[in-house]
């Protein structure tokens, strides 16, 4: 976060961007800006002398100055890239100097840059980080970009894109405000999670109290490198057990539940694995389900055992 930008802790912030069609990143840029600014007045314009007054400007001026608030990406060799590729567009510019003022909290601003503000910087930059499949030949990537940019007026419509930009920043601030508040609920899940890892009885089965995200830290740290299934709480109030995925959107697993209990119900089920409690089998493998704890654990433990 650039605290040294002489506008960072102004109070009449006066915000530039360009006029005319918008697209999602001086969208969400200027969006991030009335978060910690709201009464700030919006100026769009490209008329340089203009932009001299304003205290921010994204996405316009041709210059990346973030000391004296200029955050354009557009100059021939661009505003810089991650050690990933993905080359900074005005939105990420201005996500990695007021993130932190936004989340208070380094992790969650990191992940919402790894949420939201790569896809963007990556689209307005014209880099693909989609995976193209020719079996879906014709299907369109509709994103949030895309939806950004139907706030546009269409060629047959009154051209009033100041009123357009205003109504598109509503619809900006929630998006961030919505990836946020997710973002602080990974965080505070990975406490939890971390903390049955610590308890767990058995390194190859991790027992949750109630249901949150795991896969950060069973995927991605060392601690849960052992662990093939997750227990926890279903929304009907039974127990479910989950085979873990190889990798994040993986449909292998490190081990799944064994074939034989695939598509069984209730009796059908219990027969087979002696829970007398035991639920469902999803034919793919991956979830199964008992009515208590105790009988997701056991189906768990029979599980590991079964080739």
């Amino acid at each position: 976060m650039n605290q040294n930008s002489p506008s960072f802790n102004k109070k009449n912030v006066v915000i530039g961007t360009h006029l005319g069609k918008f697209h999602a990143d001086d969208v969400l840029a200027v969006a991030t800006l009335r978060m910690l600014y709201p009464d700030a007045p919006i100026v769009r314009t490209r008329d340089l002398e203009k932009l001299k007054d304003c205290d921010i400007v994204v996405d316009v001026g041709l210059i990346y100055d973030p000391e004296n608030g200029r955050y354009d990406h557009h100059q021939k060799d661009g505003a810089g890239k991650r050690t990933n590729g993905i080359e900074y567009s005005s939105f990420g510019l201005v996500w990695k100097d007021y993130g932190l003022a936004i989340t208070d909290n380094e992790e969650i601003a990191k992940l919402v840059d790894e949420i939201l503000v790569q896809s963007v910087d990556a689209r307005d930059n014209g880099q693909s980080i989609m995976i193209k499949n020719p079996a879906f030949n014709g299907a369109s990537n509709f994103c949030l970009s895309s939806i950004l940019d139907t706030f546009n007026p269409t060629w047959d419509e009154p051209q009033d894109h100041d009123k357009a930009f205003e109504d598109a920043l509503i619809m900006a601030e929630v998006v961030i405000k919505g990836v946020v508040r997710s973002c602080q609920s990974v965080v505070r899940a990975k406490k939890q999670v971390r903390q049955a890892l610590a308890e767990r009885q058995d390194s190859r089965i991790l027992v949750l109290k109630q249901g949150c995200p795991w896969q950060n830290v069973v995927l991605l740290e060392s601690e849960g490198a052992d662990v093939l299934y997750v227990i926890l709480p279903g929304e009907e109030g039974n127990w479910r057990v989950q085979a873990v995925p190889l990798a994040f959107g993986s449909f292998r697993n490190r081990k799944a539940l064994p074939k034989a209990w695939g598509g069984l119900q209730s009796e059908a089920l219990s027969e087979l694995t002696s829970v007398p409690d035991a639920h469902f089998c999803h034919n793919k493998l991956f979830i199964c389900s008992a009515v208590s704890r105790e009988g997701a654990i056991k189906l768990a433990k029979l599980a590991i055992e079964t080739d």
